[in-house]
Formats: C-alpha cells, sequence, structure tokens
C-alpha cells in the first residue's frame, strides 16, 4: 500500500521503497490528501500550473504517476480525489503505545517541517494554501508531541521528554513545559453547576423527616460530583450504585455498601444476605427494621439504565418508611426517570424533586480553562498573559464539540493545555464506548438498525427506513424514539424566548439523532464494507430529489459519475458580496448571576440563556441543515442593536437549496438582514434579504441599524455553530443581557 510522506520532503513510498515523483506530482498528492476531497481537474491544473497548458500538464503527471504502477485515481475521471496512508497517520496511531525504546524511531519520522519543498511551486493560490497547511499540520504536531511528553512526564520518564522536547525545538515547535507526576488537576476539578447543588441541599434538609425522591437527568460525567457536593460537610452517607437487571446481584451490593457505611449495624445486615441464597431476593421488612436501629442519614445514589418492576417495588416500599433517606435516581434519559416514577405511582409532590443537569456550556468552562491557563509555568512566547476573549472562544468551540457532554469535555481538557484541544483517536473511540454503553439495554437488532440508519446524514422517514431495514423498520423508530435516541425533527425549527420553548407537529413524519455524538458512534459499528454499501444506497436514493445529498454520498461512495452528474445539477450559485454597514468592535458586556438555562432543538441547536447572554450552539451531521428562528417579543420603530461574537461557523453541505448564515434579523414575515464570516456563496433562503453583513470570528461587535414595529426575530442555519448574544435592544426595550 502506498504511503505519502508529508513530515519534511512530501514523497511517496511503495513498500518501503521511495518513487520518483515530480515536484508537480508530490503537490497534486500532497494537496488531495489534506484536502480530504475530490476536485474537478481543471481546478487542480490552474492552481498547480496557472497557464493556457495546465490541463495536458495536469495529464502527463497522471500518466507519470500510473507508470510508477500507482493506481490513484481513476482514468477519464474528471474529479480527483485520494485516500491514502500517510507518515502523520502512522505516526499518530503508534503514539497510544509509545515506550521510551521505541521513542527514538518514532522521533525520526519527524525529518522536517511539513510540506517542506513545495513552497515555490504552483500559483499564489497554491503557495498560500501550503503555508496554512504548514500552520496546521505544525500545530497537529505540537498538540501529539505534548500529548506523548505528558504519557512519560506522568510515568516519571523525563528522559524521554527531555528528547521530544529537543526535537519539537529543531523543528521550531512549541511544547508547554512539564513536570514529573500525575496528570494536571485541572482534568478531574468538577464543573459547577450551583442552582442544581442548591436545590439538592435542600431537598437534604427536609429529607431528615421523611424519606424524598430526587429524579436527576442529564449528560453523564457529572451527577456524581453534584451529589458529592451537596452532600459535602454534612451528616449525610453517600452510596452510589448501579442497577442492573439482576435483582440479586443490586441486593447483594447495596446490602455490602450499607455494611461498610454503618459499621455498627454490619453484622446483622451482613446476615440478611442470607436469605438471598435461599429466597432469591432480601426481606425488605427485615433490612428496614435493621436500618430503623441507625441515626446516620443516607443518600442512595441509583444509576438505572431502565425501569424494572422489582426495583420500583422497593423503591415504593424505601419511600414510605421512617429512615432519614434520599433517593437520587440518576439516568442519561429523562424517558426512562418518568417510566420509573409512573410504574412508582402517586408520591406527595412535595417529597419528589425533578432536576435536570445542563449541558456544560462557555460560562461554564471558562473557570477551568481560566485555572488551566493560569497554571502554565510559562505563558505564550510573548510574554504575555492569554486573552480573555480567546478563552471564551476556545471555551465556546469545546461545549460545541462535545455538545457540552462534562465527561468529554473532561477528557479533552485531561489533554495538554493549548489551542481547543482536537480529540486523538484514542479519546474518540473512548467517548464512543462511553456513548454505546448508555445504550446497551437496546436490543441487538435494534442498535443494528439503528447503526444503519446513523449511516443517513439526512432526517429520515419511514418509506427509506423499510427501504434500508426492511421489516425491521417500524420497531427501530418506535424503541428509538422511545427511548429519545430518535427525535422529531423538522427543517424550520423556533424557539420562543424568554421561556426557551420549542415544539414539534406532532403530523411531523421525519426523524434524526438526537446527538451527533451518539449519531457518529453508532454509525462506527459497521465495518467499512458495509458502510460503503450503504453510502451507494443512499446516493442512487437520494437522486434526483436531492442533488446536493446525492453530490454528498456519491463523492464519498466512489460513484464519480453520479456525483459529477448531481454537482452539475447544482449549477454555480451567485456570490452575495456585503453591503451592510461593518460590524464595530465591543467590549464584552457585563452579566448577571443568572444560572444555565438550556433547550435542545431536534434539529440539534442548543439555546441557552446563562449570565444574562444567549448562546446558540450547535455540533451538526454532515447533510442537510435545519433552520433556526429565535422568536422574542413585539417591537416599536426605532434605532435597534445587538453585541454578539462568533466563534464558530461551518456549512458542510454545499449546493443546498438554501444556503447558510450566521445570523438573520428581521421582524415578523419581512425579509431578514443576514450576516456572515465571509460572501455567501449559495442561494438565498426564501425570507432572507440579499444583503450581507460580515462577522469576524472570535471577537465581540456590535451591529446596529434603524428598524420598523413587529414581532422580533433572529434565525440561523449553520452545520457547527457558536453565537453569542451578550446585549439586544430594540428602541429602548432590552431583551438582552437577561435580568
Amino acid at each position: 500500500m502506498p504511503t505519502l510522506h508529508l513530515l519534511g520532503r512530501v514523497y511517496m513510498t511503495q513498500d518501503d521503497h521511495a518513487l520518483s515523483l515530480s515536484h508537480k506530482a508530490a503537490a497534486l498528492l500532497a494537496y488531495l490528501a489534506l484536502e480530504g476531497r475530490p476536485h474537478h481537474r481543471e481546478h487542480l491544473a490552474e492552481l498547480l500550473w496557472n497557464h493556457s497548458g495546465a490541463l495536458r500538464n495536469l495529464r502527463v503527471e497522471l500518466t507519470r504517476l500510473r507508470q510508477q504502477q500507482l493506481a490513484l485515481f481513476p482514468e477519464r475521471q474528471p474529479m480527483l480525489s485520494l485516500h491514502c496512508d500517510t507518515d502523520l497517520s502512522r505516526l499518530t496511531a503508534a503514539a497510544p503505545l509509545l515506550g521510551e525504546r521505541q521513542l527514538p524511531g518514532w522521533l525520526a519520522q519527524l525529518r522536517g517541517l511539513p510540506l517542506g519543498d513545495l513552497d515555490d511551486l504552483g500559483s499564489p493560490a497554491f503557495q498560500e494554501w501550503v503555508t496554512r497547511q504548514r500552520l496546521r499540520l505544525c500545530e497537529v504536531l505540537e498538540n501529539l508531541l505534548s500529548e506523548v511528553q505528558l504519557r512519560f512526564a506522568q510515568r516519571g520518564q523525563m528522559q524521554a521528554v527531555e528528547q521530544i522536547r529537543e526535537r519539537a525545538a529543531q523543528l521550531d515547535l512549541h511544547l508547554p513545559p512539564v513536570s514529573s507526576g500525575p496528570a494536571p488537576a485541572v482534568r478531574d476539578r468538577p464543573f459547577a453547576f450551583p442552582a442544581q447543588e442548591a436545590e439538592l441541599r435542600r431537598v437534604l434538609n427536609r429529607s431528615d423527616r421523611s424519606p424524598h425522591v430526587v429524579y436527576l437527568s442529564g449528560p453523564s460525567g457529572a451527577k456524581r460530583a453534584l451529589i458529592d457536593a451537596a452532600a459535602r460537610g454534612t451528616d449525610w452517607k453517600v452510596l452510589h450504585l448501579q442497577v442492573t437487571a439482576q435483582p440479586r446481584l443490586f441486593q447483594a451490593t447495596l446490602v455490602q455498601q450499607l455494611a461498610q457505611a454503618l459499621p455498627e449495624l454490619s453484622g446483622p445486615l451482613l446476615a440478611s444476605l442470607a436469605r438471598l441464597e435461599s429466597h432469591q431476593s432480601l426481606d425488605l421488612i427485615q433490612l428496614a427494621q435493621v436500618l430503623m436501629q441507625s441515626d446516620t442519614p443516607l443518600l442512595l445514589s441509583m444509576n438505572i439504565h431502565q425501569a424494572e418492576a422489582w426495583f420500583t417495588g422497593g423503591l415504593h416500599f424505601a419511600l414510605n418508611g421512617r429512615c432519614p433517606m434520599t433517593l437520587v435516581l440518576i439516568s442519561g434519559s429523562a424517558d426512562v426517570l418518568e417510566d420509573v416514577r409512573q410504574q412508582l405511582g402517586p408520591v406527595n409532590l412535595e417529597r419528589m424533586l425533578r432536576l435536570t443537569l445542563p449541558p456544560v456550556g462557555a460560562a461554564g468552562l471558562l473557570p477551568v480553562l481560566t485555572e488551566q491557563a493560569q497554571g502554565e509555568a510559562t505563558p505564550a512566547p510573548t510574554g504575555a498573559a492569554v486573552h480573555p476573549d480567546d478563552l471564551y472562544g476556545r471555551a465556546a468551540r469545546l461545549s460545541v464539540r462535545t455538545e457540552g457532554w462534562p465527561l468529554y469535555l473532561r477528557s479533552l481538557l485531561g489533554s495538554v493545555p493549548g489551542e481547543d484541544p482536537a480529540p486523538s483517536a484514542a479519546q474518540t473511540s473512548e467517548m464512543a464506548s462511553a456513548r454505546l454503553a448508555e445504550l446497551q439495554y437496546l436490543s441487538a437488532p435494534v442498535r443494528r438498525g439503528l447503526s444503519v440508519l446513523a449511516q443517513v446524514h439526512d432526517r429520515f422517514d419511514l418509506p427509506l427506513v423499510r427501504e434500508l431495514l426492511g421489516p425491521l423498520a417500524e420497531e427501530v423508530l418506535h424503541v428509538g424514539a422511545q427511548r429519545g435516541v430518535l427525535v422529531p425533527a423538522q427543517l424550520e425549527e423556533e424557539v420562543e424566548l424568554p421561556g426557551l420553548l420549542t415544539w414539534v407537529s406532532d403530523a411531523e413524519p421525519h426523524l434524526a439523532f438526537a446527538s451527533e455524538i451518539t449519531r457518529a458512534a453508532l454509525a462506527g459499528r459497521l465495518t467499512p464494507a458495509e458502510r460503503h454499501d450503504l453510502r451507494r444506497r443512499l446516493a442512487v436514493l437520494a437522486w434526483p430529489e436531492s442533488p446536493a445529498l446525492a453530490a454528498h454520498y456519491a463523492e464519498r461512495a466512489g460513484l464519480h459519475d453520479l456525483a459529477a452528474q448531481a454537482s452539475a445539477a447544482l449549477g454555480t450559485p451567485e456570490v452575495a458580496p456585503p453591503r451592510l454597514p461593518a460590524a464595530q468592535p465591543a467590549a464584552m458586556p457585563l452579566g448577571t448571576a443568572a444560572p444555565r438555562r438550556e433547550v435542545r432543538t431536534p434539529g440539534g441547536y442548543r439555546v441557552a440563556l446563562e449570565h444574562g447572554r444567549l448562546e446558540v450552539l450547535r455540533r451538526g451531521r454532515p447533510g442537510p441543515t435545519p433552520r433556526l428562528r429565535l422568536k422574542f417579543g413585539h417591537v416599536s420603530a426605532g434605532p435597534w442593536s445587538v453585541t454578539l461574537r462568533l466563534d464558530l461557523y461551518t456549512h458542510l453541505l454545499p449546493g443546498e437549496a438554501s444556503g447558510p448564515y450566521a445570523l438573520g434579523l428581521g421582524l415578523g414575515q419581512e425579509p431578514q438582514k443576514v450576516y456572515a464570516p465571509a460572501p455567501l456563496s449559495a442561494p438565498v433562503a426564501p425570507g432572507l434579504d440579499p444583503c450581507l453583513g460580515l462577522l469576524p470570528l472570535g471577537r465581540w461587535v456590535q451591529i446596529s441599524g434603524q428598524g420598523g414595529a413587529g414581532p422580533l426575530i433572529l434565525s440561523t442555519r449553520a452545520t457547527d455553530l457558536a453565537l453569542t448574544i451578550g446585549a439586544l435592544s430594540w428602541n429602548g426595550q432590552r431583551f438582552l443581557p437577561e435580568r
């Protein structure tokens, strides 16, 4: 298999033998490998030669590659793409298992700066591309070397750390300092949820008189820390339990933990285990009589994957007891907790609390990132501290990448501090396994069916699912929707503020995955051959109703004729030039102490109010993107202004009938003014003014103007988005910061 070498001089090897390539051939291969998507021959020729004979020269280079027995590109195909092994991918794959003995050979692969001999080739556009890619690859190498040196430092192998730092210095790569010892404490720093912690403390203060039950839902990785924090400094003994499908195993674990927490009662408690051997279950009355002999308040935290009749029966008994006890039922699914609540039957509302932890947003991440930045031994090479604007942008992008999942965030924050730590292959696999573990209660056929549907980069309805799954379609859709893995999804979504209310029509026939992380984890369960076959089927099914989606699938499936046909059907949209007044620099608006409130739309938009600011975040699938409309109240005519920042904006499906944009602003049904980081290269959707304003990335700015009267509506449409609005006013009426 050929390997493309990018670290230093660009060349290719076949079975470890270097091939004879011209500089232009090496440049062509590097460009296609790093771009990772098909490009038209005309574009490649103009990029690399930029004269009238460019296409002829490209054909000559392709012929020379075939003469080297390199079957990299099909003949007579209008678009070229390259997916091959690279020295960078090999370097990255070997990093997690690297030992001190293998380190010198591993470092030897770093022959020089990436793309070292491509500086003076091709057109000015290609030279600019080389510069950008070299900077990006250097950042990748810095992150990789930082991660490796940290692992050696944690093992106390400082000689290996010095070898890494010496090689990095030779390549002018900058690594943060490390010291021998354990990983930075910031990885284990719990995220703060002060409002929810205060609510739980209030329950504990009441539970010393009668048992209470708390239904605690939200993303994994933070609930246990919240419970421990609420009980800290009190007399409450906390027991964390996993509810299994086997009653005897759970009951045995419960008794053993009770015996450890209440040593004065360990004798009678352990004696009750004898009943498990003969009767297959505990004598709950006997257990209650034992516990009533203790004045120690107990907080039982129990993680549930699905409602079990035997478990809810025991809960009912516990709630009718006289022991000082709080039962905290934990699940990643609010639907599972609702099933338990319904099986439990009527409970005095004063003894019940529903509590939800929101995903972590930018404000929740800032204290952790600030502590991490302050803990670095040396600041940036200029000697200046990290600017708060940079930290805020990093926090927003991390929240998008991880969907605010605390477990994922802690994994990334455990990496070496730096700009937007990207997950390693091992971390991605670890997070996928963690998410799939939350679906272990689903049957194997349903999990398999969901993995097939995860290949669909769009909403899907019953006819399409029947086409892909056959007779299993109805069951997969029913179970997926029942468990919250799938949600009804519209192309137009709305959220009303300040209440954060959203809804989906009961008549909506389409579904989508509630989480892009879940979809990606399920998609990875199929074999490469199965995924490839599904892409081919989906490309044919999408054509001709959705040329953009058909081209998207066809390019990934190698259906070059169909990809070209679909791309041709999209046409060449006109570019909308910027015509609105430029955004003006602004200071970060003062916030408030308001806790985070967040709602997630079925299309993946996270709309949140925290510290008085409005966040709109999205990590989307690589397919058609829904539009989100944010509905405020009625306004009167007059001047308006918005202070905002845009930290992330991408769109992964070019050629859609309705183009993407970062922010739209208008009244009622009249056309909205649109803003984006660059001129729009897709048709402007109905209801949008073709006038465009440019928004810079990564800093606070203000836009303003004169407006009429009517219902105020903001909107957006993007695959990945991190948009924060710190202040919004219209003719003196202030909507943000929220008080």
